[in-house]
């Protein structure tokens, strides 16, 4: 069997991340590239000042470097990204108002590499994709992302990231033209990289082969396949982050479920229930962001789909009308995420209310509880003190008419005490 060995090779890893025209001009100013610096910025270096006369920092973590290659103010910026300050090493990114943001690296140019083992630096840029990308955003569009994958800190995410991979490399010498014969001949090797190839094409002499996991074009790129592979980026991006929302509405489902089941308990303490409503809120909070989250990336979906129809050069071709077809998917799936949503809402609501009628019966009985105590305690006092003191008849008398109607207030305290709250079941369902 031949083994398919690859030169040349270019490496990226894409994810949809919620920008915009504004978070984008935001970046392009602070990053400097509006007049062209050539030094780095610096982004994710939170510290303090330990000792102001040496200038000592205490480090919280480390940030990345920024240097700006190419930019448009609203629309999208190239830059170089170093892990370390005045390092050669580094990263190449992408990252476009429509929120596809894209990491890349460069092997050398005469390294061969069979593709498992370029799978697994597809592996490690994606690890490596959270390290890098999340410090450049801002506060509003880390909490946004932390909703999404539920953490607390948008850099606990790691490998959890939905991203999706595209690997370029050139063509080995004395290779078919053609991309099914490609396929037929290294049928073991491909699948291995892109996860089960749903769609292969040859177009300009480059063979692209699209699969679930990644995406691998084999030969020399021009600027029609660059815009062919990232609108293939923004698609798998997209699939990839609708798998998440996907998850995450399913776990939101489960969680609203046990929350009606905690609120239908009739023995829940108000210790339960506080708990309980601390609960919805935070999942309340997660669903408002999440909500944001899918309005901004249906709206720009939209928007790159409106480009690809007007800009394709792919027309009437069979992956014409898979790309077509996967954008007319993926607006259909976002138009359904919004009813249920909308319906995860609702149901949220009706159990946060559900609960403060349950904390107020709560509060209500409690406080039912400790009167009807103070009141018997009260007239055991009286009587004690009677007692104590050795009451003549006369003061007897003044005593007793006090205590009749106060006696009479108590039964019919405690009658109204045992019919609300003892022999009713408190449920709210």
């Amino acid at each position: 069997m031949d083994t398919l060995n690859f030169s040349d090779i270019q490496v990226f890893t894409s994810a949809w991340l919620p920008f915009g025209r504004s978070n984008m001009e935001a970046l392009n100013r602070f990053v400097g590239s509006h007049k062209k610096y050539t030094s780095a910025t610096e982004f994710g270096v939170d510290g303090v000042i330990k000792d102001m006369a040496e200038g000592r920092i205490l480090m919280k973590s480390h940030g990345v470097y920024l240097t700006p290659i190419d930019y448009e103010f609203t629309g999208f910026l190239k830059a170089h990204l170093q892990q370390k300050s005045g390092s050669e090493d580094g990263f190449g990114l992408h990252i476009s108002k429509s929120g596809l943001t894209t990491l890349g690296i460069k092997l050398e140019e005469k390294q061969n590499l069979p593709l498992d083992d370029i799978k697994i630096v597809c592996g490690k840029l994606n690890v490596q994709f959270t390290d890098c990308v999340m410090p450049l955003l801002t506060d509003v569009q880390q909490s946004l992302v932390s909703s999404l994958y539920e953490v607390a800190d948008a850099k606990d995410i790691g490998y959890k990231l939905h991203s999706y991979s595209l690997v370029k490399c050139r063509m080995p010498e004395g290779e078919s033209t053609d991309s099914a014969r490609f396929l037929d001949k290294y049928a073991s090797e491909i699948p291995s990289l892109t996860d089960w190839v749903t769609h292969h094409t040859t177009i300009d002499g480059c063979h692209i082969f699209i699969g679930m996991a990644a995406c691998l074009c084999v030969g020399e790129t021009n600027a029609n396949i660059d815009r062919i592979l990232n609108h293939i980026l923004y698609l798998n991006a997209c699939q990839k982050t609708a798998q998440r929302l996907h998850s995450f509405l399913w776990s939101l489902r489960r969680y609203i479920q046990q929350y009606r089941t905690d609120i239908g308990q009739s023995s829940g303490s108000y210790k339960v229930m506080k708990h309980t409503n601390e609960r919805i809120c935070l999942t309340n909070d997660n669903l408002s962001k999440v909500r944001v989250f899918d309005q901004l990336l249906r709206a720009e979906t939209n928007d790159v789909f409106k480009d690809f129809e007007a800009t394709s050069t792919l027309l009437n071709s069979e992956l014409h009308q898979k790309l077509r077809a996967d954008f007319e998917h993926e607006i259909e799936k976002s138009e359904n995420r919004d009813s249920t949503m909308e319906q995860l809402g609702e149901e949220v609501n009706v159990l946060s209310s559900e609960l403060e009628n349950r904390l107020e019966l709560i509060m209500t009985k409690d406080n039912m509880q400790l009167n009807l105590i103070l009141l018997i305690l009260t007239v055991i006092s009286i009587l004690g003190v009677a007692e104590i003191q050795d009451f003549s008849r006369e003061q007897w008398e003044i005593v007793v008419a006090f205590l009749v109607p106060f006696g009479i207030f108590i039964l019919f305290y405690l009658r109204k005490f045992l019919t609300n709250y003892q022999f009713k079941n408190l449920d709210v369902r």
